[in-house]
């Protein structure tokens, strides 16, 4: 529906629809607006589903179910902004610009959404110039740009949309972080790009995706679509997406394949399962993966006016050049350590702190149980790994195909968790420091939780095998390495020292009776069953009763 249909409608409105518009428009409760007009809250119901079926306003698209009333409330919002409350500005989409606007391609139209302000960015130049070329010289059509969180993807994409916006007609700045549906996003879009001019809301998506290419043909654009990875879905292998996001592959698709004068820049953790088959088919499609720098690394550390320079280069290694996890840590530094990095590394060489606690997190959170089984293993071992080792340990039962091994290391690092290097012309798969750290105090809260709620089953040996998950299918070593020491130490002296902290372990001879008790429940049963876990217990009693000698 274009602006001269709508208005001519709305002008045709008679008084009680018009009112009732108007108080719905208000922000009013079908209650007020009954008051209002003095009828029922039904009455007023059935006039808003027919201002509804007059507006053409859809019930569902593509098997999505709409909210009638907001979309009501967004097509009036595109044509007559002020007569909407500024409580529904939210749902509002981008700024509409009139057809009669002098903006030509030295006045690009831009709409920014809520993109961050370009952060001080160190010495990203040759990314930068990479991502021009491909833009401004290649043409590339649609452009990932991958890179774990933090390593400051975000920053990168808007620096360099400032930089290039006058090179482009029109440019829009989206974020992902809420998962809005496809036909919303297509929708914000088509609106800007027609000058507020086209209503798409009768469309379903792929008429919506054919219309999109029709503004990127006629006009030279640049979307940025910022956090990608938040509609792909966790726990399955990389690049796949939530039940409900599918359609992006299809934009993807037709964006990459279709000829078009614009490009799609998108950041993400990971990368959509489209692009590496559209990298394969067309040069138009590419992936810049965003690596930390040495040079960046020391630049913000010199930024923080961090002392004990001669140290920079341990810190930097361990949380392996990653910008938001270095300004994290010099924080710290700052505040408790008196900007001294060798006081701080004094105390923990791979101090997990909470905010960089958040960025695993939300990688390790998406892992399939494959691969969290993957970084436990390579965790506990704390060496690096040759794939054939990693198949000998985690495809012995059989339960596991070798090509599912391979399918999950791929996952992991696509998702930046495991590191690769070349050793004798043999890949070594390993974990960086700080991720290593973060893992092992996983194994060692989630082992000491096992044992704790196993101990209080009263010797029913069902019940205490269910409890018992980690301490079955993971050998415990007796020793690791201390990174910072270069000294082998217990894991078990942490599992140990973390049953302490339980209200009814506080005891060490009540641990060892527990552990002894539990232990021989276990006896009785196969090695299928248990697994690791009395091998486990003896490693740990020995541990306790090392303690006492």
């Amino acid at each position: 529906m274009d602006k001269d249909k709508f208005t001519l409608m709305l002008q045709e409105l008679s008084p009680k629809p018009r009112k009732v518009l108007k108080l719905l428009l208000e922000g009013k409760t079908d209650d007020e607006i009954a008051e209002g007009i003095s009828a029922s809250p039904a009455t007023v119901r059935k006039h808003i589903q027919n201002l509804c079926d007059r507006f053409d306003i859809r019930s569902e698209i593509a098997g999505l179910k709409l909210n009638r009333r907001e979309e009501l409330i967004v097509l009036v919002g595109q044509y007559k902004p002020e007569l909407v409350s500024d409580r529904f500005r939210a749902i509002i989409p981008a700024p509409v610009f009139p057809a009669t606007t002098n903006n030509t391609l030295n006045q690009p139209l831009q709409d920014w959404g809520n993109a961050p302000d370009p952060a001080v960015l160190f010495d990203r130049e040759d990314n930068q110039d990479t991502l021009k070329e491909w833009i401004l010289q290649d043409h590339c059509r649609i452009i990932a740009l991958l890179g774990m969180g933090g390593i400051g993807k975000t920053s990168l994409s808007v620096k360099l949309a400032k930089q290039i916006e006058n090179e482009f007609e029109f440019v829009i700045w989206r974020s992902l972080r809420n998962a809005p549906p496809l036909f919303k996003l297509l929708t914000d879009w088509i609106n800007f790009l027609s000058r507020g001019q086209k209503n798409c809301s009768s469309m379903d998506i792929l008429d919506r995706i054919s219309l999109l290419i029709e503004y990127l043909q006629k006009s030279r654009c640049l979307l940025i679509l910022d956090n990608f990875h938040t509609i792909l879905t966790p726990g399955d292998f990389a690049g796949h997406y939530k039940k409900d996001y599918k359609d992006y592959g299809q934009l993807l698709n037709r964006l990459g394949k279709e000829s078009h004068q614009s490009c799609l820049l998108l950041t993400s953790r990971e990368t959509p399962r489209e692009i590496p088959v559209l990298q394969a088919e067309t040069l138009a499609v590419r992936t810049l993966e965003l690596q930390g720098s040495q040079k960046v690394a020391r630049e913000i550390l010199k930024d923080k006016k961090l002392s004990g320079e001669a140290e920079w280069e341990k810190l930097i290694n361990v949380y392996r050049c990653n910008p938001l996890a270095l300004k994290i840590v010099s924080k710290t530094i700052h505040e408790l350590f008196d900007n001294d990095v060798a006081k701080f590394l004094d105390q923990s060489l791979t101090y997990v702190l909470r905010d960089i606690r958040v960025l695993i997190e939300d990688q390790v959170y998406r892992l399939s149980e494959l691969g969290k089984t993957i970084l436990y293993w390579l965790a506990i071992q704390q060496k690096p790994a040759t794939l054939e080792q990693l198949q000998e340990s985690l495809c012995a039962s059989r339960s596991r195909l070798p090509s599912d091994l391979i399918g999950a290391l791929e996952s992991l690092k696509e998702r930046s968790l495991i590191e690769t290097h070349k050793e004798n012309s043999t890949s070594h798969f390993t974990l960086q420091p700080v991720v290593m750290e973060y893992i092992r105090d996983e194994i060692i809260k989630q082992v000491s939780e096992e044992i704790y709620e196993a101990s209080q089953q009263s010797n029913e040996t069902e019940k205490i095998l269910d409890k018992l998950n980690l301490l079955r299918s993971h050998e415990l070593k007796k020793s690791q390495e201390d990174l910072r020491e270069g000294k082998l130490i217990s894991l078990f002296s942490f599992i140990k020292g973390r049953l302490y902290t339980y209200e009814n372990l506080r005891n060490q001879h009540t641990i060892i009776d527990n552990l002894n008790q539990l232990q021989s429940n276990l006896e009785s049963k196969s090695k299928i069953e248990v697994g690791y876990a009395v091998e486990n217990l003896k490693n740990l009693l020995e541990e306790l009763k090392n303690d006492e000698a």
